[in-house]
């Protein structure tokens, strides 16, 4: 709603791609390559064959954009990396600890306020609003027991952790886009430093530091919404 505001010229969409939200899960297909023809087809459908869209994503979203911006840098106008997952890690044990966090996510909790309490424990700085405790909990389905679990399958998070491999392969520096860099502060230097790989890599415009945890367009969301439609509309 805030974006709408700001960008009355601008179509916006918001793509549930097939690891998040409500869109289907299907048992195989989580390489790069299937998601970049997803928004690649998404891109056909509303700005045709040769059109042109900005692409604006979160963590694993922010570094889809920018593996698109790099393969397909005729399609892609601007891009906006919120907070994006890093290009890579630094460590075997650094990667294990992310996605030790990535894979709790999705439980199984014995009940919604046993998961509820875990994220909330997991991220004590986060803002839980009621945005961001929505969104939590619409992750989650129910199971015959009572429990609960997340919506994405683990073989299918077990797929997207293999992936990974394929975007340090991608030459960011191929990006022509004008990007915005925003990262989280809340988080620490080295959650930061993390991150500013993508500036030593693309040409970012400014790269605004906002304070918050990972969830910035929840934690700071009219802050986060002035600075991309800021963005967009240059």
């Amino acid at each position: 709603r805030r974006l709408r505001a700001m960008l009355p010229g601008h179509r916006l969409l918001a793509v549930d791609t097939r690891d998040g939200g409500r869109t289907d899960h299907p048992a195989r297909g989580y390489g790069l390559a299937d998601f970049v023809a997803d928004v690649l087809a998404v891109a056909d459908t509303v700005a045709g064959p040769a059109g042109r869209v900005s692409l604006v994503g979160h963590s694993r979203g922010g570094w889809l954009a920018a593996c698109i911006a790099a393969l397909h840098p005729a399609r892609v106008d601007r891009i906006v990396l919120l907070d994006p997952a890093r290009i890579t890690f630094g460590s075997t044990a650094a990667g294990d600890a992310a996605y030790a966090w990535i894979f709790g996510n999705l439980g199984p909790f014995p009940s919604r306020e046993a998961a509820l309490a875990w994220a909330r424990s997991e991220e004590p700085a986060a803002a839980w609003s009621p945005t961001r405790v929505a969104a939590f909990l619409d992750n989650l389905v129910d199971q015959p027991d009572g429990s609960v679990v997340g919506r994405l399958p683990r073989a299918a998070m077990e797929q997207l952790r293999a992936a990974r491999a394929d975007g340090e392969a991608i030459r960011y520096e191929a990006v022509v886009a004008p990007a915005l860099l925003i990262l989280a502060t809340g988080l620490g230097a080295q959650h930061v430093a993390d991150r500013m790989t993508y500036a030593e890599r693309i040409a970012v415009t400014t790269v605004p530091h906002v304070a918050g945890t990972h969830f910035l367009h929840t934690d700071a969301p009219d802050e986060v919404a002035a600075l991309v439609a800021r963005h967009l509309r240059a």
